[in-house]
């Protein structure tokens, strides 16, 4: 198996039906910071927040152009890996 560059980080996008409610709870409960945030996004918004070395995104189901219901509810989280080489990472996995 090829040898597969490293993964800086990993962070998970959790959808949210109301994201504005689940930015308060991430900040005023949990002690996240905002780093970024478009309220005007979607259904109800995308935030990127943080604590620590902890990063999380919320966004709206309608951040995504067609967003799909499974069993009636939208999927909880998408996960975005980021690694140092991200051509070497794909090139490792094609081969």
């Amino acid at each position: 198996m090829p040898v597969l560059p490293r993964m800086k980080d990993l962070v998970p996008m959790l959808i949210c039906e109301d994201t504005q409610a689940s930015i308060r709870f991430y900040t005023d409960v949990l002690g996240f910071q905002v780093t970024e945030r478009m309220d005007d996004l979607g259904k109800s918004g995308w935030a990127s927040l943080r604590q620590g070395k902890t990063q999380i995104m919320l966004a709206s189901p309608g951040y995504f152009p067609e967003p799909v219901k499974v069993d009636g509810r939208y999927p909880q989280l998408v996960l975005y890996f980021y690694p140092d080489d991200v051509v070497e990472l794909h090139q490792a996995v094609r081969a």
